[in-house]
């Protein structure tokens, strides 16, 4: 689980360095995936 979530960051990471629009819709994605991982 945690490998998967740090390609999930790398993946967030190169989104953010390219478009920075793409920080909302990772952030988006994050809260859901969030929501879906016991906390």
């Amino acid at each position: 689980m945690i490998q998967i979530v740090r390609a999930c960051l790398y993946i967030a990471a190169i989104f953010l360095s390219n478009m920075k629009e793409t920080a909302i819709f990772s952030f988006l994605i994050f809260t859901k995936i969030g929501r879906l991982l016991p906390s």
